[in-house]
């Protein structure tokens, strides 16, 4: 099986009053490139604590494959994102 962060959105995120919230989408396919469903994915950051959150920590994924979190950090900084079920695959985001 293959994990994969298909989208960081934004990448770029801008601080405001929540701090700064990017979006993950992780897709676990099998070697057939076939989407998995109800398998889960534990997403980690590079850069922890001092209230920076990832919600859930751990997904499940649904039919489509797809397991999201929500990363959220107070401060200015690029923390690096890596996903894992049986390999881990990162997604860089900036906040700005």
């Amino acid at each position: 099986m293959s994990a994969e962060i298909v989208t960081a959105n934004p990448t770029l995120a801008s601080y405001d009053v929540r701090g700064c919230v990017s979006t993950l989408a992780v897709v676990l396919t099998d070697a057939f490139r076939n989407p998995v469903n109800g398998e889960v994915v534990t997403l980690a950051g590079s850069v922890i604590g001092n209230g920076r959150t990832i919600a859930p920590i751990n997904g499940t994924t649904g039919s489509n494959g797809q397991a999201a979190f929500t990363a959220t950090g107070p401060h200015q900084e690029t923390n690096i994102y890596a996903a894992t079920h049986t390999i881990t695959q990162t997604a860089r985001v900036i906040y700005t």
